[in-house]
């Protein structure tokens, strides 16, 4: 149980780091600097945000707990069936993906809404003085950073969960004489990480600065504000075109050599050790082949020693 408490003890940690970076830091921050409104109002949204933050918290502790529910079990157990090890090892590979759904459902709804209803109740009361439109650019602007918070989750996630895949496959080998292994499966492909990551990264601070720079213009000049959405909508169609060109260039940067090198370790696992992977890159992939290539001599050179020695 000490590694699953350590991992317990990192996803807590990675979690209230991003949960305070992306509620008090970017959101409040935009909120302050965006809105010109008296303190006392101020004061007032601060409460909003928490009392909202502790829906948050009750909402995703609930969902967590569910999540981390089979993954405890197991660990708290010492002998396993040879399928229970299997199944546990794919589903702690899953963990990192359920963490973004975690994000967006508990988290963002369990701050959203309450945000959202208390804001409209003070509007509606008087505590508050400013366009109830303004309550659907702070969702859209929750959403955006709740899907960066989920993206950064996200890889922190995959790291905290190596340990664990370490002692499932310590169990088994030391069960069974076998470490469990997803045997070549890909449960999420390079190709979707890198282009929803780097399509997102470009995006998120071009849509936030639309969103802020529209309240902004609300309280210079209300009729070129009205101009600036379509200007705005234009500049971030053209943003995210950008970004979906670069992330597809980037990814089929990497995506080229690591399929070439699969290409080879099927042709050797079907015994043709005559030829060598082409080194056409100058990052680290080329050390990467050029290590592939030094194994194959090395089981060339052993498998003529074989020969020699029948």
């Amino acid at each position: 149980m000490e590694v699953y408490r350590s991992f317990i003890f990192r996803l807590v940690r990675n979690y209230l780091v991003g949960s305070l970076a992306a509620v008090f830091v970017v959101g409040t921050v935009v909120m302050v600097s965006t809105l010109q409104i008296p303190n006392v109002e101020y004061v007032r949204l601060i409460l909003i945000v928490f009392i909202s933050l502790l829906f948050m918290l009750v909402a995703e502790g609930i969902a967590f707990r569910v999540q981390l529910r089979p993954i405890r079990q197991f660990f708290a157990g010492e002998h396993h069936e040879r399928a229970e090890l299997s199944q546990m090892y794919e589903v702690i590979h899953h963990f990192p993906g359920r963490t973004i759904y975690r994000i967006m459902g508990p988290h963002l709804l369990g701050f959203s809404l309450p945000a959202a209803g208390l804001t409209l109740w003070m509007l509606a009361v008087g505590w508050l003085d400013f366009p109830t439109n303004y309550v659907a650019v702070a969702a859209a602007c929750a959403m955006l950073i709740a899907i960066m918070h989920a993206l950064i989750e996200y890889f922190l996630t995959v790291r905290a969960i190596r340990p664990l895949l370490m002692e499932a496959r310590r169990r088994g080998k030391q069960q069974y004489g076998t470490e469990p292994s997803l045997g070549g499966r890909v449960l999420v492909s390079i190709q979707r990480k890198f282009q929803l990551s780097t399509a997102l990264i470009g995006l998120f601070p071009l849509c936030l600065f639309f969103l802020a720079t529209f309240i902004r213009l609300q309280y210079m000049d209300q009729e070129f504000a009205k101009e600036y959405i379509l200007w705005g909508i234009i500049v971030v169609v053209l943003g995210a075109g950008f970004a979906l060109v670069g992330s597809w260039l980037l990814i089929r940067d990497v995506r080229d050599p690591v399929a070439e090198l699969t290409k080879e370790m099927n042709r050797i696992q079907e015994g043709d050790l005559g030829r060598r992977a082409p080194d056409l890159y100058a990052d680290e992939f080329s050390a990467l082949i050029s290590g592939f290539n030094m194994m194959i001599n090395r089981l060339e050179m052993r498998q003529e020693r074989n020969r020699q020695l029948l």
